[in-house]
């Protein structure tokens, strides 16, 4: 039988029926995630930093003054306070913890705010989550639409099935936090760079250059992009450059002469983005304020600020004009600095420290991402490995020079993974997994991409033969049998762990349930189970509990007279006794050698007692007679 070859008119009509059932299965991916996203947020206590972010976004846009929380650019929070403005909040800004500084100001202004000044605190937390949901469909239309772009339909719906099911990209896209916004601010900065260097063009080099700005008032991290960018930038153009050794060096040079200006260029634009943004969020900051919060933050790391030329600096731009809006910026990513260097008190497995730990962040990948991408990312590394051995050893130097512009994007997004791994392992700062979610993207399409090139796939055919007409197909089966397989294990993960994503592990771990064991904070326990903890003290007639809560919920608003606050120090109590895991695991671990423990803190009267119920997986409860 003659085969059927699709003309021009028939072809244009499969590739669009192809298009189009594409974006349908995108659209029903992203309704599937913002569903999830949604009803699993709306039982959701306010979780630790969300009592800081929430209050501080609202205070920039009321009054236009950057004093509270300048540890973290302010547009995530901003967008979180948008809905906000369309209630009648009560601000507190006669209050003491708004008017007098202290290094610790936002924890104190954000419980005032959202529980003591007459304001809805539910109502206000559902709102401010509603924009983080919208940066989390936007990242996820930006992860299909790259998909598409370099590897087509089935990459694209791979890379998005990935996303849409994935439990932390779920657990924190619908908290006011910074996390998902820096991801989306990477990502999106890395699409308009590969836009730009492949296409230099007026349009593209504006382009680029205003979302990196956007993304650098996302959070710090996304600084971390810019030398990437520049490293992937001098490497695209010395492959573009190489035609023979002898002109090499010289074109080279010639190109760099040209180009590097409008490098800087795209960069200036960048923090004229950033400056432009700062300056509104300084405009109602009194500049002699300004500079004594500036004075008393950088005294907080150096007893003697003028023998530092950086806090020197700081504090002589902060009552500039415009400049102190720059100020503010470099002030940030000093506090940042300086954090990652201190570290923070964190359990890890049975041991706790406030140095970190080399070995942290592998092992909570290992067991807070779904078993699925784990077998995915193994069989995207053989697929690649298969590539590189076709590379033949007679013309290997040509052959590894067409590859490597081939496949320059998807190099970078490797490369991008190393760096920005290798700094977070070497980071004292350990305190959770979303600290390395600007990651995952990347990897998403870097499976996506020979995934689908290995399901389109066809048999040589040099020589056709009645087994290979019998086997073409079967294998094509097994390719999609296996692949359908591994997508509904890594999708019903994520089904299965609603509504708890925060504290989602796999099976290595032993589910959320021993999740514990490993790591807590943000990676399990981060207050979210409050409202839970509420619904057992109403359906057990609770009229009393005494509580060690660690989360963004003020108990005393919520139970009233019920709520007892308790601590280590204080013993055993008569009647009902719940704790944060957070609080407990820290409580009963290991201090490191240079690491010390109150004894007040140590929790020994609870190390052999069994709690009487476990709420979500983030707070055990007990009962002494």
């Amino acid at each position: 039988m003659k085969r059927h070859i699709p003309n021009k008119k028939e072809s244009s009509l499969l590739e669009n029926g192809s298009t189009g059932f594409t974006y349908t299965a995108a659209t029903i991916l992203l309704v599937i995630m913002t569903l999830l996203a949604f009803f699993s947020m709306r039982g959701d206590s306010l979780t630790f930093d969300e009592m800081s972010h929430i209050p501080d976004g609202y205070s920039y846009l009321v009054t236009r003054d950057y004093r509270l929380n300048p540890e973290h650019p302010p547009l995530a929070k901003d967008l979180a306070a948008i809905p906000l403005l369309f209630l009648d909040l009560n601000f507190p800004q006669e209050s003491e913890n708004w008017r007098t500084w202290t290094p610790d100001q936002q924890w104190r202004f954000g419980p005032e705010f959202l529980y003591r000044a007459g304001n809805d605190p539910d109502k206000i937390v559902f709102l401010a989550r509603l924009p983080m949901i919208g940066l989390l469909i936007l990242l996820g239309m930006f992860i299909f639409r790259w998909a598409k772009k370099l590897a087509g339909n089935k990459a694209a719906l791979i890379a998005l099935s990935l996303f849409a099911f994935s439990p932390t990209f779920i657990a924190h896209g619908r908290l006011v936090t910074t996390d998902v916004a820096a991801t989306l601010g990477i990502f999106a900065a890395f699409y308009f760079f590969f836009n730009y260097l492949f296409d230099p063009s007026k349009k593209n080099m504006a382009l680029f250059g205003t979302i990196l700005g956007i993304g650098l008032l996302f959070k710090f991290t996304v600084v971390l992009a810019i030398p990437i960018m520049g490293v992937l930038w001098i490497s695209y153009l010395a492959l573009e450059t190489f035609r023979s050794k002898k002109s090499f060096f010289s074109k080279f040079t010639r190109t760099l002469l040209i180009q590097i200006p409008r490098f800087f260029i795209v960069i200036v634009l960048a923090f004229l983005v950033v400056g432009l943004v700062y300056t509104f969020h300084v405009s109602g900051y009194d500049p002699k304020t300004q500079k004594a919060h500036t004075e008393n933050t950088v005294a907080m790391y150096n007893d003697n600020p003028s023998s530092n030329p950086v806090y020197r600096t700081l504090i002589w731009m902060s009552d500039k004009p415009v400049l102190r809006a720059y100020e503010q910026y470099f002030l940030g990513i000093t506090m940042n600095y300086k954090r990652s260097t201190f570290g923070n008190t964190t359990f890890f497995m049975d041991q706790i420290s406030a140095a970190g730990w080399r070995s942290y962040f592998p092992i909570v990948y290992a067991i807070k991402v779904p078993l699925a991408l784990h077998v995915l990312t193994f069989l995207s590394l053989l697929l690649l490995l298969g590539r590189l051995q076709n590379i033949k050893k007679g013309t290997r130097g040509q052959q590894i020079h067409s590859f490597v512009k081939t496949y320059f994007v998807p190099i970078g997004f490797f490369v991008f993974i190393l760096f920005y791994w290798g700094l977070s392992i070497r980071n004292n700062l350990n305190i959770g997994i979303r600290h390395v979610l600007p990651t995952f993207p990347f990897l998403y399409l870097l499976i996506a991409i020979p995934v689908s090139r290995w399901l389109d796939e066809k048999l040589p055919h040099e020589q056709v033969s009645i087994k290979k007409v019998i086997t073409h197909p079967v294998i094509t089966l097994l390719k999609y049998l296996v692949l359908t397989s591994l997508f509904f294990w890594y999708m019903g993960s994520a089904i299965q762990q609603y509504p708890h994503y925060i504290s989602y592990f796999n099976t290595l771990a032993g589910g959320g349930a021993e999740g514990h064991n490993y790591v807590v904070d943000s990676n399990l326990d981060w207050g979210q189970d409050f409202k839970r903890l509420q619904q057992f003290i109403k359906d057990n007639d609770i009229d009393r509990i005494h509580l060690d809560y660690f989360g963004g919920a003020d108990a005393a608003y919520y139970l009233g007279d019920a709520f007892v606050p308790w601590w280590s120090d204080l013993g055993a109590p008569e009647g009902y006794f719940a704790i944060s895991l957070t609080k407990l695991k820290g409580a009963h671990a290991v201090p490191v050698k240079g690491f010390t423990m109150r004894k007040e803190e140590q929790y020994e009267w609870l190390r052999n007692e069994t709690p009487i119920a476990k709420i979500g997986h983030s707070i055990w409860v007990y009962h002494f007679e």
